[in-house]
């Protein structure tokens, strides 16, 4: 019976520590969200940028580090606005769907060795990130990292993310 009550003791802290980890890992991307968005404020440029955002309620803007394999000075931030739902409440396909449609995103290169801007565009109906392995590419790279979203009008596009910014893929 002891064994079996410190199992379960034993699950539970490592629940938690999952818990923790998390929390430090998303309190780590928006410190870094946040440092970069002083440094945009601060450069007085890109304003499309603070507009879009000013459009996101208070407290709803999330932020993402994203790494890439190939240039670990370069990072994808991601900005996206939490979507809210009811709690407790399961949520349908379809309004999964109808939420991501809606949300709306800001992507960044940024050279963190320089804590430089390199490139951003702005984007609603974000729908993935995907760093896809060498042996399907061929080129000099191991690793290309795609953005696929909808551009504010609406149209489809899919982005390459490189050190030097995006490039569209025709």
């Amino acid at each position: 019976m002891l064994k079996s009550e410190a199992a379960k003791f034993a699950e539970t802290v490592e629940s938690y520590e999952c818990l923790v980890e998390s929390r430090n890992e998303n309190l780590a991307h928006s410190r870094l969200g946040t440092s970069v968005l002083c440094r945009l404020a601060l450069s007085g440029t890109n304003n499309d940028v603070f507009d879009f955002l000013d459009m996101t309620p208070v407290g709803s803007l999330n932020c993402k580090v994203i790494d890439f394999p190939e240039s670990p000075e370069t990072k994808l931030l991601w900005y996206s606005q939490k979507r809210e739902y009811e709690e407790g409440k399961p949520i349908s396909v379809r309004e999964s769907q109808a939420l991501r449609e809606e949300a709306k995103s800001v992507l960044f290169v940024v050279d963190f060795k320089s804590f430089e801007i390199v490139d951003h565009v702005t984007i609603k109906n974000f729908t993935g990130v995907s760093i896809l392995s060498g042996v399907l590419i061929q080129g000099p790279s191991p690793y290309q990292c795609r953005v696929s979203c909808n551009l504010p009008n609406g149209t489809p596009v899919e982005y390459k993310v490189l050190p030097t910014g995006f490039e569209q893929i025709q």
